[in-house]
C-alpha cells in the first residue's frame, strides 16, 4: 500500500506524507462523503452519506449503505479485506449516527477501521476515527 501526500509540510520543512493507517482512513472517508460523479475519471465513486445524516433513524437502510460500502470499496480500494463488514445506524443527541467497521490490511497486519459519522448542534459532519484489533468480541 502506498502512502499519499499531506500536501503540507513537516517539522523539518519537508513535504510531508500520511503514513499508511491515515491513506486508507482518508481514501475510505473520500468514498464515503463524496458525491458520485465527483471525481471525474471514475464517476461511481462516492457514497455522499451526508444527505442520510438529516434523515429520520427509520429510513436510514444499514443493509442499503453496507452494499453500497463493500461495492465501493472492492472496487477502489485494495487495502480493504473481504471480510466482516458492518454498518449501525443510532441515535446520538438526538440525531442519526452512523458507525461503520471496516476490514483493512495496514502494514501487513489485519485491523478493522472504525469510523462513526454524525452531525453537532449546528447541523455540520462531524467524524471520529479509529483502528482496533482484528478481534472483536461479538
Amino acid at each position: 500500500m502506498a502512502v499519499d501526500p499531506a500536501f503540507g509540510k513537516n517539522s523539518f520543512n519537508k513535504p510531508k506524507f500520511y503514513n499508511e493507517s491515515q491513506t486508507i482512513a482518508n481514501n475510505i472517508m473520500t468514498i464515503l462523503l463524496g458525491r458520485p460523479g465527483f471525481y471525474p475519471s471514475m464517476p461511481e465513486l462516492g457514497m455522499d452519506i451526508r444527505n442520510l445524516l438529516y434523515k429520520p433513524l427509520d429510513e436510514i437502510n444499514p443493509d442499503a449503505i453496507k452494499a453500497k460500502l463493500v461495492q465501493q470499496c472492492s472496487q477502489f480500494m485494495t487495502a480493504v479485506r473481504n471480510g466482516t463488514f458492518d454498518v449501525q445506524i443510532i441515535a446520538y443527541k438526538n440525531r442519526p449516527m452512523i458507525i461503520f467497521i471496516i476490514p483493512v490490511t495496514v502494514d501487513r497486519t489485519d485491523k478493522r477501521l472504525a469510523i462513526g459519522v454524525t452531525t453537532n448542534q449546528d447541523g455540520k459532519v462531524m467524524y471520529q476515527v479509529e483502528f482496533n484489533a482484528d478481534t472483536l468480541d461479538t
